[in-house]
C-alpha cells in the first residue's frame, strides 16, 4: 500500500510547471520506464531538462539486479547531498527495482530522499512530486493502489512513449521499446527480478499492436519488444486466446512500416524452432538471438534454477542456425556462482569456444537479497572471479574480432538510428543481424535502409560506406 509519512498521499492536480531531470540506471526495461514516466511529466505540464543542476526534481530510475548497480546508484545519491544543502526545495525521488527491494530503509539511509515508488507505480509519480513539495517523504510500492491513486493509465504496462535510439551515440527518435510482459515467474536463484517486477503479467495482444502502430505513426522505425522472458508471452483474453508469443511477433512483423523489429530476452528452456521459423519467414525482424548460457556447467545451471542443461543450450542453437543462417548470437554469463569450481568454469569456456558467440554480456556473481543464492554455501573468492572474468574475455575478445573481421567487404542492409556523437558526420546504424555500424552520411537519412559495404572493422563495431537509398 502507498504511505506517507505524515499523512496520506492523495492525488492532485498540478498547477505549478517544474524542471524534471531523470537518469536511468539498468536494463532496456528501465529506460522503456523512464521514457513512459517523461511522457507522463510532460503531459502532466512539467519540463524536461538534461542538466540536474537547474532541476527542481531528480528521479534516478534504478536497477538491482547485481550489486555493482546497487553501489553504483548509492554513490550518484550521495552525491546529491550538497546540491540538496543548498536548495532544500529540490526534490529527489527514486523509482524502480532497488525501492521495490529495499522500501523505507532507504529514507533512513538517505535522509534527503523525497519519495520511492517500485516498477508498476510509475503513474503515481506526478502525485508524489505534488506531496513532496511540503517536504513529506512518501513511498509507494504496491500494484493494488485505493482509489485516489488510480489512473485512467493504471495496470498498462507501458504508455506509447518513443524512446531514444539507445546505446552510446545517440538521440533522434526512430527506435522505440516495447513491453509486452513484465515480471518473471522462474525464480532463477541468483534473481531478484520476481521480487522487484512481480510474477509474469502479459499484456493484452491487441494492446500491444495498438501500441506498436501508434509507434509507426510517430515515425519509429526500429521497435524492440521487452521482457524478462519474452517467450513466456500468453494471451489469455477472449479472441486472442492461446496467442502465444511466436504468434504475436508474426503479427508485429506484419504491420506496415516497421523497419526492423527485435526483442529480449529469450529463456533457452522455453525457445523454440517455431520461434525461429517466424524470425526466418519476416525480413524486417532482426536476425539475431540473445539467448543467455549463464553457465556450461550442469551442476551450476541445477544450483541456478535454469531448467536445462548444457546439452540442451546447444541443441537450440545447432536448431536456430540451421533454420537462421547468418544469425547474430548473444549471450549472457555469470563467472563465480556459489559452488563453481575450475572444472565448471572450464565447462563454460568449452561452450564458448564451441558456439563462438558475437558477443557477451559477462558479469562476476554477488549475492542478491532474497534470493535462494544468496544463502549457498561456496562462496568464491573476489579474486578468483576476476581471474576468471579475464580469462572468459580473453577467450571472448577473439572470437568476437575474427567474426567481425568476417563482414570486411561484405554488403548489408543498415537502418540508420541516428548521428553519432563520438564522430561527427558519422551515422549509426544496425545491419539485419543487429550488428552496430558507422556510417559517413547526412543527419537527413535517419531513419533510412540503406545498403552498406563493411570497410574496417574492430572488436565492437563495424565500419562502412553506403553503397545506395534503398527505402
Amino acid at each position: 500500500m502507498g504511505e506517507e509519512k505524515g499523512g496520506i498521499a492523495t492525488r492532485t492536480t498540478l498547477a505549478i510547471t517544474m524542471k524534471f531531470f531523470i537518469r536511468t540506471f539498468g536494463c532496456q526495461m528501465n529506460q522503456a520506464d523512464s521514457a513512459c514516466l517523461s511522457g507522463r511529466l510532460i503531459e502532466a505540464g512539467h519540463q524536461n531538462t538534461e542538466d540536474p543542476e537547474e532541476a527542481q526534481v531528480i528521479i534516478f530510475n534504478t536497477c538491482s539486479v547485481r550489486q555493482h548497480a546497487e553501489e553504483r546508484l548509492f554513490q550518484n545519491l550521495n552525491a546529491l547531498r550538497p546540491l540538496k544543502k543548498k536548495r532544500p526545495e529540490l526534490i529527489i525521488g527514486l523509482i524502480g527495482c532497488i525501492p521495490a527491494l529495499r522500501r523505507e530503509t532507504l529514507f533512513r539511509s538517505f535522509p534527503h530522499l523525497n519519495f520511492l515508488a517500485g516498477p508498476e507505480n510509475l503513474d503515481t509519480v506526478p502525485d508524489l512530486i505534488s506531496r513532496s513539495k511540503n517536504g513529506a517523504q512518501i513511498a509507494v510500492f504496491d500494484s493494488k493502489l485505493p482509489p485516489h491513486l488510480t489512473s485512467p493509465t493504471r495496470g498498462k504496462e507501458s504508455c506509447g512513449v518513443v524512446s531514444p535510439a539507445r546505446g552510446e551515440e545517440g538521440g533522434v527518435n526512430v527506435s522505440a521499446f516495447l513491453p509486452i510482459i513484465t515480471g518473471c515467474d522462474n525464480f532463477c536463484s541468483y534473481c531478484v527480478v520476481p521480487f522487484t517486477r512481480g510474477r509474469e503479467k502479459s499484456r493484452p495482444t491487441g494492446e500491444i499492436l495498438e501500441e506498436a502502430e501508434r509507434m509507426v505513426a510517430n515515425g519509429v522505425k526500429e521497435i524492440i519488444l521487452l521482457g524478462q522472458n519474452v517467450n513466456s508471452y500468453q494471451e489469455t483474453a477472449n479472441k486472442n486466446k492461446g496467442i502465444g508469443f511466436p504468434e504475436l511477433l508474426s503479427r508485429i512483423a506484419g504491420l506496415s512500416g516497421i523497419l526492423r523489429l527485435g526483442f529480449m530476452t529469450s529463456h533457452p528452456k522455453d525457445v523454440s524452432p517455431k520461434l525461429f521459423k517466424v524470425i526466418a519467414a519476416h525480413s524486417n525482424i532482426y536476425r539475431h538471438l540473445h539467448l543467455p548460457l549463464q553457465s556450461g556447467s550442469d551442476s551450476i545451471l541445477k544450483a541456478m534454477h535454469r531448467g536445462y542443461t548444457a546439452a540442451h543450450y546447444r541443441q537450440r542453437i545447432k536448431e536456430v542456425r540451421e533454420i537462421i543462417p547468418g544469425l547474430a548470437l548473444t549471450s549472457d554469463i555469470i563467472v563465480g556462482f556459489p559452488g563453481e569450481t575450475e572444472d565448471d568454469f572450464k565447462k563454460t569456456l568449452s561452450v564458448i569456444a564451441e558456439t563462438k558467440f558475437d558477443d557477451l554480456f559477462a558479469f562476476k556473481y554477488s549475492d542478491r537479497p532474497k534470493t535462494k543464492a544468496e544463502e549457498l554455501g561456496g562462496k568464491i573468492p573476489e579474486k578468483t572471479k576476476e581471474d576468471r572474468l579475464a580469462r572468459l574475455w580473453k577467450l571472448q575478445d577473439g572470437i568476437s574480432l575474427k567474426k567481425n573481421l568476417e563482414t570486411k567487404g561484405k554488403t548489408f542492409e543498415v537502418l540508420l538510428l541516428t548521428e553519432s556523437r563520438k564522430r561527427p558526420g558519422f551515422l549509426l546504424g544496425k545491419a539485419e543481424n543487429e550488428k552496430k555500424i558507422l556510417v559517413p552520411g547526412n543527419a537527413k537519412l535517419v531513419g533510412s535502409l540503406i545498403q552498406v559495404q563493411v570497410t574496417s572493422v574492430d572488436r565492437r563495431l563495424l565500419y562502412g560506406v553506403a553503397l545506395e537509398q534503398t527505402a
